[in-house]
């Protein structure tokens, strides 16, 4: 038997995944008020405001999310990836943290290249995120998101090896204006 929230995050799952934004951040609002303490519901909508710009209601709802379900991995990670892209390279440092301990888990291996790119440390981020791919077998478009930061990160490590020049600058390549920001919005969470 289907709950009514099980209906709210299918609802809006539907919505997300047509690209109705504006409508899904309406049924989150109103799934909200009856169900407040759904981590899920906060993870969904701060999918749903990163998705519209709103990174300040994003991060509210990520951290909502992770102070209600603390074990909702994909919620620290997914905050962890807003702040970087964000260029809050500190914060993000300490939200992913929180993942690194997780062993072999293909979060902590992401994550671990999130940080290892942060900190100028590309073969590490790059191992990393190769480790994470092949880890990850339950969430193909992840993997396609982070196929994506990795051919970034590769193409910044072969311009400095071709440069050879020391800099102090942090690569800005977890992002790129034409990525695919759809990390954002997996919801191959809502099973838990």
């Amino acid at each position: 038997m289907t709950t009514d929230l099980e209906k709210v995050k299918a609802t809006a799952s539907d919505l997300i995944s047509q690209g109705k934004m504006e409508d899904a951040k309406e049924r989150l609002s109103n799934g909200l008020v009856e169900y407040p303490n759904s981590a899920q519901l906060h993870f969904l909508q701060a999918a749903v405001y990163a998705q519209l710009e709103s990174y300040d209601d994003a991060i509210s709802h990520y951290q909502k999310s992770l102070h209600l379900e603390p074990q909702l991995f994909i919620a620290r990670f997914q905050l962890g990836l807003l702040l970087a892209t964000l260029g809050e390279n500190e914060k993000c440092i300490d939200v992913l943290d929180g993942l690194v301990s997780l062993d072999e888990h293909y979060l902590s291996l992401f994550a671990k290249g999130i940080i290892n790119t942060l900190t100028n440390q590309l073969d590490s981020a790059i191992d990393s995120i190769r480790q994470g791919l092949k880890a990850n077998n339950e969430n193909p478009s992840l993997n396609k998101d982070m196929k994506a930061m990795l051919a970034r990160i590769e193409s910044e490590q072969n311009t400095n090896d071709k440069d050879s020049v020391e800099t102090n600058e942090k690569p800005a390549v977890l992002v790129s204006e034409e990525a695919d920001q759809s990390h954002l919005l997996d919801i191959y969470q809502t099973k838990h």
